[in-house]
């Protein structure tokens, strides 16, 4: 959005706040500034100069780029002021990538409602050729790919097979084994509601979602899972004996139940 400023100082004057749990820190280099909320309204709005951070490796998809978000927009009617939002091809392709770039236990089945509003509705005019080069980038592949796969799993949708080919260095990012653990990990956590604690807490679900996603090839992510569920990265203290103690003493009694 290249008059930010502007839109911001409008919704100032209309009575927006800027609010939010986050220092205005983080949202330096951000790919939105710190949300504006109006008491009365009851409404939040975000005011975004891109879809993803430009650091992070969802931003560096080519179809959610500036130029190519200039050309994949649709004039929306309106009286009074210019409209514009994405095409149905780019929505669907960010729908899956925003939906698994960051594991959403409580509210992770909105989006993928989204998507399937986004596919029913859009059957007979959705240009799956369009989709397809949209994936070309093996980041959004592998979203996508993960999202359709879990609506043909409930036989919620049924994924044409030439999209399928298109889809399939996405396909070979994830694995068969990385595909089945994240199939299983959406529906026991994210649609199932099972509880988490142990070697299954929102900080495990995390590594397995991160590293089975991210870049790299599925043997390797594979290899890496078991040293991560052991040795999280970002743990402090992750190598003290009591720890693992601990741990162990979780794994053994979700085994014995």
């Amino acid at each position: 959005l290249q008059d930010k400023p502007a839109l911001e100082q409008v919704l100032r004057e209309l009575g927006f706040v800027q609010q939010g749990t986050l220092p205005a820190e983080f949202f330096a280099g951000h790919h939105h500034s710190m949300p504006f909320y109006h008491a009365q309204w009851h409404c939040w709005v975000e005011v975004h100069t891109a879809l993803f951070r430009s650091d992070s490796p969802q931003g560096q998809i080519a179809a959610f780029q500036p130029a190519t978000l200039q050309a994949e927009r649709v004039r929306l009617p309106h009286a009074h002021a210019s409209l514009w939002r994405l095409t149905d091809e780019v929505q669907l392709v960010y729908t899956a990538v925003h939906w698994g770039a960051k594991l959403t236990v409580v509210g992770g089945l909105v989006p993928i409602v989204d998507m399937l509003l986004l596919l029913k509705n859009t059957e007979h005019t959705l240009n799956w050729n369009r989709v397809l080069t949209l994936c070309e980038s093996v980041t959004a592949a592998r979203y996508l790919v993960l999202m359709l796969a879990y609506l043909e799993r409930h036989q919620l949708f049924t994924v044409p097979a030439d999209v399928w080919s298109g889809l399939a260095h996405g396909r070979r990012s994830l694995g068969r084994l990385g595909m089945r653990i994240l199939l299983a990990t959406i529906d026991d956590y994210i649609a199932g509601g099972r509880a988490l604690g142990g070697f299954t807490s929102e900080a495990m679900l995390n590594t397995r979602w991160y590293t089975l996603l991210g870049e790299g090839s599925a043997p390797r992510k594979l290899l890496q899972l078991p040293w991560r569920i052991l040795f999280p990265p970002a743990t402090t203290g992750r190598y003290t004996p009591a720890r693992h103690m601990r741990r162990l003493g979780s794994l053994l009694r979700g085994v014995r139940r």
